[in-house]
């Protein structure tokens, strides 16, 4: 079995442990794993995850639900909203753990959020995670897509959406996401 194989078949196998819905799709070729996740603050209370499996690599995208793309085609504050995330993207970098202490926080993962521009409208975070280093940390990086993702999304929300609905300046934000991810 190649990394790629193993990779899949491990994935599979800790959402089914987890008893954490999923899909298995094709998409240009590629298997994905989309799966559904709950995210307090986040609108609809969910976020999804769709894991691509490459050849050479996995590609982890984690977004708000459909309610969010709604929200953003209804907003005049786009342009406020990518300045947040600009300020996201060069400045929150965050530890990864356990939180019943099994392994201890690390700074493994560097995921990047944007805007997508492929009609969808959907807030993405992004992490491309090779193949050897998932063989090193296989249940960080499943704890990552089904843990460490939504709670990240899930904390930004209220700037997000705050900024979004203009209730928030872009500095306003900027200082919540600060106090929120502890960065003064």
């Amino acid at each position: 079995m190649n990394k790629r194989e193993k990779a899949i078949k491990e994935t599979v196998a800790y959402l089914k442990s987890h008893n954490i819905r999923f899909e298995i799709s094709f998409e240009d070729g590629t298997i994905c794993v989309v799966t559904e996740l709950k995210a307090h603050d986040a609108p609809n209370h969910r976020v999804e995850a769709s894991v691509y499996f490459f050849s050479e690599c996995m590609e982890v995208r984690a977004y708000y639900s459909a309610l969010c793309a709604e929200i953003i085609r209804g907003s005049s504050h786009i342009d406020n909203l990518m300045r947040v995330l600009n300020d996201i993207n060069s400045r929150v970098f965050l530890r990864c753990g356990d939180p019943s202490g099994l392994y201890r926080p690390h700074l493994l993962y560097t995921p990047r959020i944007y805007l997508a521009g492929d009609g969808t409208d959907d807030i993405v975070i992004i992490t491309v995670i090779n193949y050897d280093f998932y063989e090193v940390a296989p249940l960080e990086t499943l704890d990552y897509i089904t843990a460490f993702c939504p709670e990240y999304l899930d904390k930004l929300t209220a700037p997000i959406f705050l900024t979004l609905s203009g209730r928030l300046t872009v500095h306003e934000a900027v200082v919540l996401i600060d106090r929120i991810f502890g960065l003064n």
